[in-house]
């Protein structure tokens, strides 16, 4: 594991205080768990995508907490959950200690989601948080039913800190496109964003939009 003062390096120096010292940490810690995925057994059933896909392999600047992956094969809670074991074996090796939450909610139904805490992380980073609050990554799986629509899967090079991996992620072009319908049922300001930012690169995919 980096110590916190390389990781820091990647942020801008005006980022302070615990809130910024978390989502630093949290977003080596993604990045480990996609370089994990994508060099692993995984690798070809899971496709990342999401707002946190936009951070980390686009650039955005709003922090995202959420691992979110389609699916491109048959994946159930059993999956899932070996996922998550493949994850922390992993964490282990690096010495992170992690662990599978045993308190959070899961979900195994439509989408399947389990949370990985990570309960020393930041006392190793010599840093102190309020008494009792967890640090833990969300990580979703969900397939995705778009009806008739299908998109093509891309690979992407994710080049963050110490990882160096290709990964296998969504289109912008669908990710757009999700986004513009996604604004006709709720109104949140991480969408507008993602749309502002998505349209100076990319045009929606109008077959997912129509």
């Amino acid at each position: 594991m980096l110590s916190f003062s390389e990781i820091r390096k990647e942020f801008d120096a005006s980022l302070t205080g615990i809130t910024s010292y978390r989502s630093m940490i949290k977003e080596y810690l993604q990045c480990k768990i996609l370089e994990f995925v994508y060099r692993g057994p995984f690798k070809n059933r899971l496709v990342f995508l999401g707002g946190t896909k936009l951070r980390l392999l686009n650039n955005f600047r709003r922090f995202s907490d959420d691992l979110d992956f389609d699916l491109s094969v048959v994946y159930d809670s059993n999956d899932h959950l070996a996922l998550c074991e493949y994850l922390v074996k992993e964490f282990h090796n690096q010495n992170i200690n992690a662990e599978i939450d045993q308190d959070k909610k899961i979900r195994e139904f439509d989408v399947q989601t389990r949370y990985i805490n990570f309960p020393t992380i930041l006392e190793l980073a010599g840093l102190k948080d309020l008494p009792g609050r967890k640090f833990f990554i969300k990580i979703d799986a969900q397939k995705h039913d778009f009806g008739s629509y299908s998109y093509e899967v891309e690979t992407q090079l994710i080049n963050r800190f110490d990882v160096f991996t290709p990964v296998n992620c969504a289109p912008d072009s669908m990710i757009l496109a999700t986004k513009l319908c996604s604004i006709l049922e709720r109104s949140k300001g991480r969408d507008f964003y993602d749309i502002v930012e998505l349209v100076k690169t990319t045009k929606p995919d109008i077959d997912y939009i129509s």
